[in-house]
């Protein structure tokens, strides 16, 4: 386990800092996992409904599915790097913890 070199005491700003990051982490994961959801149901809607949006025959499904498809994967790739670095901050705060 890497320890931190520095101060013997880290400041309680810098505490504080760390335990709001993983709260912001953890609100953007929520945030991402609801938007996934209320992009799931638009989906079911339009595969339910083909061709209603596409008035003028002008391939607006095609398209949106498309777009649905990169949006997804977006927020999924979002979703996989905010995991990833859970533990990583875990850690930095168990050895500012520690250290205090």
């Amino acid at each position: 386990m890497q320890t931190l070199e520095g101060r013997r005491k880290p400041t309680a700003s810098k505490i504080n800092f760390l335990l709001h990051l993983d709260d912001h982490r953890q609100e953007s994961c929520i945030g991402l996992r609801d938007a996934l959801a209320l992009l799931e149901d638009i989906s079911i809607w339009i595969d339910a409904n083909p061709g209603r949006l596409d008035a003028g025959g002008y391939g607006f499904d095609k398209r949106l599915q498309s777009w649905r498809d990169e949006i997804i994967q977006d927020l999924k790739r979002l979703q996989a790097a905010l995991l990833e670095i859970k533990d990583p901050l875990v850690n930095v705060q168990t050895m500012v913890s520690s250290s205090s």
